[in-house]
């Protein structure tokens, strides 16, 4: 018992009834500078997080813009994209190829001598994103040279970039074939930002002054459409220009 006949000072009945430091002066509380009168957001709540809006867009748009760096821009016929915030994207799908629907031919990782991957993340599909890249090197136009290209570009991305693959999901060739890199199931490391949400599809060849031809652009929009009817990638897709 405490010596004038109550609680111990530490009991919990005690401390239950401690009086805040403001109602022992007489002052009304301190009230939340969060909080509004009926304890909704305030103006001030509702300030703080729209310039936390801003901030995580702008970190966004820094992002991306880095990746251009690291992964050189392309040229691409103008009627595909729209300019939006500095970023060529088409939120529309491409029309259909005039030279079919059906999934293109794609030479596996067998038949152009992949290495073997360090490790590999599954890709969540479908995916809203496709990426278009260029590799920054010679054009090819027959499958050895192109199979060639494509195992320079896994050895760089492997053994100097430290990366568990060859960076892009596809890459496309001028020889009318498309290359199998990650793959339809795998994420791939092409961009800063939305690798877990997007096909890397790349042109084999350099095309920052050019554009690829047109029948390897009707080869890309097959691609698309192929990765639409496997369900890999929505039908409301949107393309952007790494």
């Amino acid at each position: 018992m405490h010596p004038t006949g109550g609680s111990p000072i530490g009991s919990k009945g005690e401390r239950q009834g401690l009086a805040r430091p403001e109602e022992e002066l007489g002052r009304e509380p301190r009230a939340d500078p969060l909080k509004g009168a009926s304890g909704g957001p305030s103006e001030r709540k509702m300030l703080l997080l729209t310039r936390v809006v801003w901030l995580l867009a702008l970190c966004a748009v820094a992002l991306v813009t880095a990746s251009d760096r690291e992964f050189p821009r392309l040229i691409v016929p103008n009627e595909l994209f729209l300019r939006v915030g500095g970023t060529h994207i088409n939120r529309s799908p491409f029309s259909p190829s005039p030279h079919g629907t059906g999934c293109p031919r794609i030479v596996s990782r067998q038949q152009w001598g992949a290495r073997p991957p360090k490790s590999r993340v599954p890709l969540r599909t479908p995916v809203p994103y496709v990426i278009l890249h260029h590799t920054e090197r010679n054009r090819c136009y027959s499958e050895t040279i192109c199979s060639q290209q494509v195992r320079a570009i896994q050895d760089n991305h492997m053994d100097k970039r430290g990366l568990a693959d060859i960076s892009y999901n596809f890459l496309i060739g001028e020889d009318g074939r498309v290359y199998e890199g990650r793959g339809w199931r795998t994420k791939g490391a092409h961009t800063k930002v939305f690798n877990s949400r997007s096909l890397g599809l790349a042109f084999l060849g350099t095309f920052s002054k050019t554009k690829p031809s047109v029948a390897t652009l009707n080869l890309t929009k097959r691609l698309i459409q192929c990765a639409i009817s496997k369900g890999i990638l929505s039908p409301n897709y949107t393309l952007i220009r790494g």
